[in-house]
């Protein structure tokens, strides 16, 4: 049995999801299998992943009525399969450094915990969300310092692999977009309590061709959707996506949807690529917050 074994869903990405395998073909580490899934894709993704003769083990696994089923369900085509040591979740659009599952399992290594590695975007001086998201989340953390586990990214994760089958996996009734790291964070941290560890020596790179009003887009089907799911799964799991404030009536509460206006949030995203880069990360991460506020105002059928 392989020392990783690798899950990586992919839907219709076939230039990028190559991209990844070969920087998988070329690790310092070998020892590793991997599950290619993938979910629905149209564009030949399977013929592509078979006739390019990677020599590391690994194998395609697809639903059977070969439809899209969102990136939950499909990662889950691997969990009966699953049977090495460890388990490194990796995102198709990102392509792994040759040290990286090196520098994961050093970390695991040294004691049970789950290691976060890093996303290195090459257009983040230039694309505003992937800007934004270089500076958010674990990136918020120094290198190899501990973080809540609700700061866990499956596109670059790695853990003990019992402790994803042992839980059964991702939650496959999240369809829509987000929250499917802090579903899995929600019940890693019931089940386990686990040390997370801001690994950013294990680090991939990507270019984001993602919009800001495509972003936001996402960020308000994710509060119309499953973080109302999560939160009727999880009930007073802590304040995940400022739940709280977004549902209560307390006096942080009132202030806070007071804030969330929408002529400003306007006014703001039309000026947002002429502000100061300081500046500009604090407007994101308001809209942001009023993009998730106007999702979770919503009726879902709306």
């Amino acid at each position: 049995m392989p020392v990783f074994d690798i899950i990586i869903p992919s839907y219709n990405n076939q230039k990028e999801l190559l991209s990844c395998l070969e920087g998988f073909a070329k690790q310092t580490f070998k020892d590793f299998r991997i599950y290619v899934c993938i979910d629905g894709s149209t564009d030949h993704s399977v013929e592509v992943v078979k006739n390019a003769g990677f020599a590391f083990e690994h194998q395609i696994l697809e639903h059977h009525d070969q439809l899209n089923h969102g990136r939950n369900a499909t990662r889950n085509l691997a969990l009966n399969y699953i049977n090495a040591e460890y388990l490194l979740f990796f995102d198709s659009d990102i392509t792994p450094y040759p040290d990286l599952i090196e520098k994961h399992l050093e970390v695991l290594k040294q004691k049970t915990c789950i290691s976060v590695g890093n996303v290195d975007y090459l257009n983040k001086n230039t694309d505003l969300w992937a800007g934004y998201i270089s500076k958010r989340g674990y990136n918020k953390f120094k290198p190899k310092e501990a973080m809540p586990s609700e700061y866990i990214n499956m596109g670059n994760l790695a853990m003990p692999a019992h402790f994803f089958t042992s839980i059964n996996g991702m939650d496959g009734t999240l369809k829509k977009y987000g929250g499917d790291d802090t579903e899995l964070s929600i019940r890693l941290e019931k089940e386990f309590k686990p040390l997370v560890i801001n690994n950013n020596l294990a680090k991939g790179f990507s270019t984001l061709n993602k919009s800001l009003d495509f972003a936001l887009a996402q960020i308000e089907e994710f509060g119309t959707y499953n973080l109302k799911l999560i939160h009727q799964k999880h009930p007073g799991f802590g304040n995940i996506y400022a739940f709280n404030l977004m549902k209560g009536n307390s006096f942080k509460s009132i202030v806070f949807k007071s804030l969330m206006n929408k002529k400003f949030s306007g006014v703001l995203k039309k000026t947002i690529p002429y502000l100061p880069s300081i500046v500009r990360f604090k407007a994101i991460h308001y809209l942001t917050a009023f993009y998730l506020y106007k999702g979770f105002s919503k009726r879902p059928s709306e």
